[in-house]
């Protein structure tokens, strides 16, 4: 028998949607076809159609047939086949979207559901037998989703990839569904948790890991996503199927972040806290990416602020960029372009934990997941100060303690958090809801190195002695043997078996001098082998003595290498003391020199020692470097980045000498910040008078 041929309204809305979803512009890249009610009304304004979709499907069905409703439909996707075109099934299938999105809105995802909004969107009010007659064509509806996804992979993603999904409980209506879990935004978003997850394209993924990065990432950040798809993940028949769509999205992702809302490229904003002894202002750093090395960054204000790329992993010229505390609430999401014109977004996901760690360069930076033997502050939301609290006594921490966060209402400061007990934090970390679980961390069962000679944990990190480089812990709760890929540094690859054993790093490619670089499952790993740690004089050595001619002198002083001199002698009582190197931390902020007579310093940048530079490592392997204090003197120095104090010969302090000083406000105000930092009984008495001056 003849079939009809589609009528033009419906011709004209099968070309629309091809324009829109499944055209060569979509090459490569996942194709969701996602149609609510507002997009098709959006739809038939841009392309001019002068009938509703709705109506245009109506059209095509054959309510006559009563169990073969689609049938002209599926006639015309046999008679009007075209290589390069999709098939005519567009405007029905988009139909079956915007049913689907109404059955989601509404809460009810059941196949019985499934035919109420759709002959509700098709034939409105009394639609009770247009609703049980298309029912009964529910597998030709089926069918038709199976053609598109053919079509689709028979082009071999020139107009797209396929995301089309059946489902093995709703066999009928799961391939409409798969449309409307994933907005344009939330695939988006998803670009945003691929990089936090650590993943890496082009690798193997596990979907075990996956899943619980997922889990944790939507935890931690409860609007990044759109209503419909936090709904899906939360609905029981559903989760599975989400977390199959994400997979499938993290195969093609091409590690591109991009902005939910515009789609631009976008630059990671983290939240940096600049100290000094007075106050903790708040500020912002942005990640360098890769591609971009330059640009501009429009303030919420208006105001512009150029950023260029420096050696470390931040942009340099942000520092005047306004910072407003309600934005560790609300998120930020800030225009840019780039030096070549692109268009760029810098954005802030908020959270109500944010983890800080020192950066080299900027001091305080927020970073994505705390780290065992790391030193930390937590920025946390005061609602959720006792859940941390309890999180972070299970991970070791003994007396976890917080203050106010003064440059933020409703924030409250745990400074000085450090997790050394490695056992606690990890079964903490991995705690189902755990505060300190996150995405791409402990917990999630990553690759981690283990053992090997290691320079003390506290001087430098992952700086190993040659020979005793380290191993690699892989699945720490594997029960049985898998193969790993290991991929090298200098593009040289092995294939080893684990089963939840250390293995030993004895690879050609992992066991020279230098730095050496591990992908494993997607994460990447750094270490660097070193020689010898010091085989060389410490600075200074041999510039005192007694200088000799016909007869020794009987008082030392400096002498230079070549002098005639007795060297290595006991010094005098009187002896003037030499300058000695300090060890500070290389990036605190604010650091100051106090002597026992009132006198007060700032010692400026300090130097790496020569030790680090004998190494030949990169400047940011290291935690500490060089203050060399005037020579003579007698007292301490204050660090306020990491509260603490370093004596230096310490005199008791001279009460008339400090009162005279002018310099005696600074001077006690600065031992008051650090009054608590030790019980030496010479301190307190600085303390005792650095309280009396400060009345």
């Amino acid at each position: 028998m003849a079939v009809l041929a589609p009528s033009a309204a419906y011709g004209a809305w099968n070309e629309a949607l091809a324009k829109e979803f499944f055209s060569r512009a979509h090459a490569g890249t996942p194709v969701i076809f996602w149609v609510d009610q507002d997009t098709a009304e959006e739809l038939a304004k841009k392309h001019q159609l002068g009938v509703p979709l709705s109506e245009a499907v109506r059209s095509a069905l054959d309510m006559a047939s009563r169990s073969r409703v689609f049938s002209r439909v599926s006639a015309w996707c046999e008679q009007l086949r075209r290589p390069e075109y999709p098939p005519p099934s567009l405007p029905l299938l988009a139909a079956s979207v915007v049913a689907a999105s109404m059955m989601a809105s509404d809460g009810s995802i059941r196949v019985t559901n499934f035919y109420v909004p759709l002959a509700r969107y098709l034939f409105g009010k009394g639609h009770a037998e247009e609703h049980s007659i298309l029912s009964q064509s529910s597998q030709q509806l089926a069918d038709l989703w199976v053609g598109l996804d053919h079509w689709l992979n028979s082009q071999e993603g020139k107009f797209g990839v396929s995301t089309i999904k059946g489902h093995k409980n709703l066999t009928r209506i799961g391939y409409p569904i798969s449309q409307t879990v994933l907005k344009a935004p939330d695939r988006r978003a998803l670009s945003q948790f691929f990089r936090d997850a650590q993943l890496t394209p082009g690798q193997d993924i596990s979907p075990g890991y996956l899943e619980r990065a997922l889990g944790i990432w939507l935890r931690q950040h409860p609007r990044a996503f759109s209503s419909t798809f936090a709904d899906a993940y939360a609905h029981p028949d559903l989760t599975e199927f989400v977390n199959q769509l994400v997979l499938d999205c993290a195969r093609m992702w091409d590690g591109v972040v991009r902005d939910a809302s515009s789609g631009r490229r976008a630059v990671r904003l983290r939240v940096r806290l600049r100290m000094d002894r007075r106050s903790i202002r708040p500020g912002w750093a942005a990640e360098a990416v890769d591609g971009i090395d330059s640009g501009t960054v429009i303030g919420s204000g208006g105001e512009e602020y150029e950023f260029g790329r420096d050696p470390g992993r931040f942009y340099e010229g942000l520092d005047g960029l306004p910072f407003h505390p309600s934005q560790l609430v609300s998120g930020a999401a800030l225009e840019g372009r780039t030096s070549s014109g692109a268009e760029i977004t810098f954005i802030y996901q908020p959270s109500d934990i944010v983890f800080f760690r020192q950066d080299p360069d900027l001091g305080w930076v927020s970073r994505d997941n705390p780290k065992a033997f790391k030193q930390h502050m937590v920025l946390v939301r005061d609602r959720a100060v006792p859940e941390v609290t309890s999180n972070l006594r299970e991970a070791g921490v003994a007396e976890p303690k917080h203050t106010e966060a003064t440059f933020a209402s409703g924030w409250s400061l745990f400074p000085r958090i450090s997790f050394h007990e490695e056992s606690k934090f990890a079964k903490a970390a991995a705690r189902q809801h755990s505060s300190l679980r996150t995405a791409g961390v402990q917990g999630v069962a990553k690759p981690r190195l283990v053992g090997g000679l290691k320079l003390k944990q506290g001087l430098a990190q992952n700086v190993y002695l040659a020979g005793g480089q380290p191993d690699l812990l892989v699945d720490m709760q594997a029960h049985s043997q898998r193969l790993v890929h290991l991929a090298f540094g200098d593009g040289r690859a092995a294939a080893v078996s684990t089963g939840g054993f250390p293995i030993p790093l004895t690879h050609e490619a992992a066991s020279g001098l230098g730095r050496h670089r591990l992908l494993v499952d997607g994460s990447s790993l750094s270490f660097e082998l070193v020689e010898v740690l010091a085989d060389a004089e410490v600075p200074g050595t041999g510039t005192v003595g007694f200088p000799a001619g016909e007869r020794a002198e009987s008082r030392a002083g400096t002498v230079r290498l070549e002098d005639r001199a007795i060297r290595g002698a006991l010094l005098p009582e009187g002896a003037e003391p030499t300058p000695r190197p300090l060890l500070s931390f290389r990036n605190s902020s604010d650091r100051y020199l106090i002597s026992f007579d009132g006198r007060g310093i700032e010692p400026g940048a300090p130097e790496l020692p020569d030790l680090y530079e004998r190494l030949g490592l990169a400047p940011d392997y290291f935690y500490y470097a060089d203050v060399v204090p005037p020579r003579g003197w007698s007292g301490w120095l204050i660090e306020w980045q990491r509260i603490r104090i370093t004596p230096i010969a310490p005199r008791r302090p001279d009460r008339e000498a400090v009162l005279a000083s002018p310099d005696k406000e600074e001077w006690a105000l600065a031992i008051l910040d650090a009054r608590d930092c030790s019980t030496d009984p010479v301190w307190q008495e600085y303390v005792s008078l650095a309280a009396e001056v400060a009345r």
